[in-house]
């Protein structure tokens, strides 16, 4: 199967399509073309087979660019994680390590050196809630009897 020769505006047409950044009408005052004619041009599965390898190929270029980064990327976090002073971006970054292997931890750890926020519990609340909740056993071992 032979494959189609597409005109110099066709192919234009094709790539910014693909792209996806261009609405028709743009594209069509870009490449002095008329919007039917796009049209038109989208009606043949031909022209829009070739639109559609051409975003892959464009899909596949931008992740293999991101592949390329991506050793890089993850030695950073692990410096951050090791060697960084700020303890709020050592927490963060050995979180995001666990959570790559892990999964995402259900709820948001605060690092906050504050005092002020630290809620002091009464130690006589405590033992009075342990008192009733004792009480409450003995008097249901009471009924049970």
């Amino acid at each position: 199967m032979s494959e189609k020769v597409w005109t110099e505006k066709q192919r234009n047409v094709q790539y910014a399509l693909a792209t996806g950044n261009l609405d028709k009408v743009t594209i069509s005052k870009q490449f002095d073309v008329s919007r039917q004619t796009i049209y038109n041009w989208l009606n043949n599965p031909e022209f829009v087979c070739e639109v559609d390898k051409l975003r892959q190929e464009l899909r596949n270029f931008g992740e293999q660019l991101w592949y390329n980064h991506y050793q890089k990327s993850i030695e950073n976090i692990i410096e951050l994680a090791d060697r960084s002073p700020d303890q709020r971006v050592k927490f963060n970054a050995n979180i995001y390590n666990i959570e790559r292997i892990d999964g995402k931890i259900a709820n948001q750890v605060n690092v906050n050196s504050d005092q002020q926020e630290r809620k002091i519990v009464n130690g006589d609340i405590l033992e009075q809630e342990q008192e009733k909740w004792e009480q409450q056993m003995i008097e249901q071992m009471n009924n049970e009897e």
